[in-house]
């Protein structure tokens, strides 16, 4: 048996002998058959006393004016001559005032029903775009307006009375209607039509163009309105189909190849017109996010300490630099009132504004807890059981914590996950090999400590957890950087800081990772002019708030 619907025809048309002569029209229109009704039931005909500018015909929709929509009663006898005019007042069912106030109630309701009808047509028009509801009111009027004066030119090169789009929604399972001339705007506000069984929209999506000559004669092709002929064009490519254009003649037409290209430039324009606002719109939301993006970049780098100093035997500074990026690192120092420093670098295991956010949080819960009087393997312990308690989502962090006492240069490390420390002394510099189980993966992890003692002009480096690569394929441009690091001892802190950023540079070693530094080093007694008094000597510059170096961008 052939096949009814060969799917190798690019143009459709029907049958000639199966073509009966039919020319239907569309359903009267609504306010027309609301007026007749009134003269019906009221003896009165209503007639328009104001006039728009652009009356309503099949190709142009009527210029919304709130003014337009007003009517006046006259008698709906006729006028043979056989009744005196005196007597015509008193034949209709109701008087003369009460028609005039229902026509004058019915009206008003028409005009909201303009207005509902013309915020349909605006939201349809941005909704084709998939821009959502964020547009300006005089946008959606530009939009609509230009969806309809296309649609307009079509109809009008091709000799046709209407047009419609029909979009498929995100599943492609439905098409709505998005815009159309030549039909009630109350079409637009209509129940999406299924895709399944839509012969002549599923013939369009599969990127042929579509001409049915004789709808009554064809009812498979599945006209979503009663014309005589119609042209179905794809929007979209074969690959992305967006959904088709329908053109519509009242009489039964047949439509040629130059006639088809035009269809198809229309649907091409179209298509180029909501590509247009969705790259309006993504570049906008892509500005919203960068500037969001920056904020965040801004507040954090506002909560990493300054240089104000906490004691005068320890000289300390660092460094988090995240290049353009929201950090996922951190540096941090305080001293609390028994006069002991705790200063940590830390970071998530997690990247961009999921690291962001995770950084943030340890950073802040590590900032809480060292005000209360707990050991570095305490604090570090309560931090894992704040963060494995946060549920869904990758907590897993890494944190270098260490505690000095400023006096006597003790101090022990304490690390979760695997550290990147080092002691520099004038003979040389070691690892302080510490590791233990990363934060949030375990509760009741045990960390462990290692104690170490800095003495005058000694020093301890700290890097935030670099990834393995770099210890592994720079290990000799890395072990430069610490011997530019040993050549720097006894210069001030936040000197070296800015010093051994430029060399990381210099040394070839990543620009692109994310990276932390904190340089913590002891005084050299010798090296003070005068000694001081006892009680100087053993102050402290109080409670003020601890700062440190603002993050490098």
């Amino acid at each position: 048996m052939s096949q009814q619907f060969p799917g190798h025809l690019r143009l459709h048309k029907e049958d000639q002998s199966e073509a009966s002569s039919k020319a239907p029209s569309n359903s009267t229109d609504l306010i027309d058959q609301v007026l007749h009704a009134f003269s019906q039931a009221t003896g009165w005909a209503a007639v328009a006393t104001a006039e728009t500018k652009h009356p309503r015909t099949r190709t142009r929709p009527p210029e919304y004016d709130p003014n337009s929509r007003k009517w006046t009663v006259v008698s709906a006898l006729p006028m043979d001559g056989m009744l005196d005019a005196m007597e015509m007042n008193s034949m209709p069912a109701v008087s003369e005032t009460a028609a005039q106030e229902l026509l004058d109630g019915i009206a008003t309701l028409i005009r909201r029903i303009d207005e509902t009808e013309r915020v349909v047509w605006r939201q349809e028009a941005e909704l084709a775009s998939n821009i959502g509801l964020s547009m300006k009111v005089d946008d959606q009027e530009e939009l609509a307006s230009k969806i309809d004066d296309l649609l307009s030119h079509t109809a009008s090169a091709l000799g046709c009375d209407a047009a419609a789009i029909y979009l498929l929604d995100d599943a492609t399972s439905v098409l709505k209607m998005r815009g159309c001339i030549g039909l009630p705007k109350s079409r637009l506000a209509a129940p999406p039509r299924p895709l399944r069984g839509s012969l002549g929209d599923l013939e369009a999506l599969l990127g042929n163009a579509v001409l049915v000559e004789d709808i009554g004669a064809m009812p498979q092709w599945q006209s979503p309105e009663e014309f005589g002929s119609a042209m179905v064009i794809p929007i979209g490519s074969l690959q992305m189909p967006q959904g088709t254009l329908w053109l519509w003649s009242e009489r039964r037409k047949t439509f040629n190849s130059n006639e088809v290209e035009i269809g198809k430039r229309a649907a091409g324009e179209l298509m180029s017109i909501l590509e247009r606002r969705i790259l309006c719109k993504e570049v906008s939301e892509a500005r919203q996010v960068t500037r969001a993006v920056d904020e965040i970049a801004t507040r954090q780098a506002s909560r990493l300490p300054d240089e104000q100093p906490l004691d005068r035997r320890i000289d300390l500074a660092g460094m988090t630099d995240a290049g353009d990026k929201v950090a996922t690192q951190f540096h941090t120092w305080t001293l609390r009132p028994d006069q002991q420093i705790l200063a940590c670098i830390g970071g998530a295991k997690a990247t961009g504004l999921d690291g962001c956010m995770v950084a943030t949080t340890l950073q802040t819960t590590t900032e809480v807890l060292w005000h209360q009087s707990l050991t570095a393997t305490q604090l570090m312990r309560q931090a894992n059981d704040h963060l494995w308690k946060l549920g869904e989502g990758d907590w897993r962090s890494t944190m270098s914590l260490v505690e000095i006492d400023p006096a006597t240069g003790q101090g022990c490390l304490c690390t979760a996950g695997r550290g990147s420390s080092f002691l520099i002394t004038t003979n040389g510099f070691r690892p302080l090999a510490t590791s233990g189980p990363l934060l949030a993966t375990q509760p009741d992890a045990v960390f462990s400590v290692e104690r170490f003692t800095l003495e005058p002009r000694d020093v301890l480096l700290m890097f935030s957890p670099l990834p393995a690569k770099i210890i592994q394929h720079s290990a000799h441009e890395f072990n430069e950087l610490l011997r530019t690091a040993h050549g720097l001892l006894g210069k001030p802190a936040k000197e070296v800081i800015d010093q051994l950023a430029k060399r990381w540079l210099e040394l070839g070693l990543p620009y692109d990772v994310e990276k932390s530094m904190l340089w913590i080093t002891r005084s050299n007694p010798s090296a003070k002019r005068k000694p001081r008094p006892l009680a100087q000597t053993l102050s402290s510059s109080g409670d003020s708030k601890p700062r440190g170096t603002r993050k490098s961008r």
